[in-house]
């Protein structure tokens, strides 16, 4: 029940501020704080936009592994249900989840003209060399 309400909160934040950056609210309506972070910069990934959906997507996976941890399910793929077995598994499936959404973002969804090809390579910019 406890990640229910996290995952109706975070929801509920991303959807005002999605709401008030396309103009359909206004943020003086609002009593919650949104933070910016600069676009250019390598920090940008971390607005309240993505940190949100990042939260979301990471409580959305610990309630799905603990759905699936019935005990036959665990005796099938010899999982101990530790902590770093949580944690890798949790890990493992918001990588994956946001390589797909990537993939669909910035190179399926897109024009052929307008596709970033650099998506399929799941290297964080801050490792990447400046041109």
């Amino acid at each position: 029940m406890i990640a229910v309400f996290v995952l109706a909160f975070l929801s509920a934040y991303r959807e005002i501020e999605i709401l008030i950056n396309r103009g359909s609210r206004k943020i003086e309506h609002f009593k919650i704080k949104f933070w910016q972070t600069d676009h250019n910069s390598i920090w940008k990934n971390f607005d309240s936009f993505h940190v949100m959906g990042g939260l979301f997507t990471v409580v959305m996976f610990y309630a799905f592994y603990l759905s699936y941890s019935e005990p036959y399910f665990l005796i099938l793929f010899n999982i101990t249900n530790s902590v770093l077995d949580v944690a890798i598994f949790i890990i493992a499936y918001w990588v994956l989840f946001y390589y797909i959404r990537n993939l669909f973002m910035h190179i399926i969804f897109r024009k052929k003209a307008y596709r970033q090809w650099n998506y399929l390579l799941p290297v964080p910019e801050l490792f990447r060399k400046k041109k």
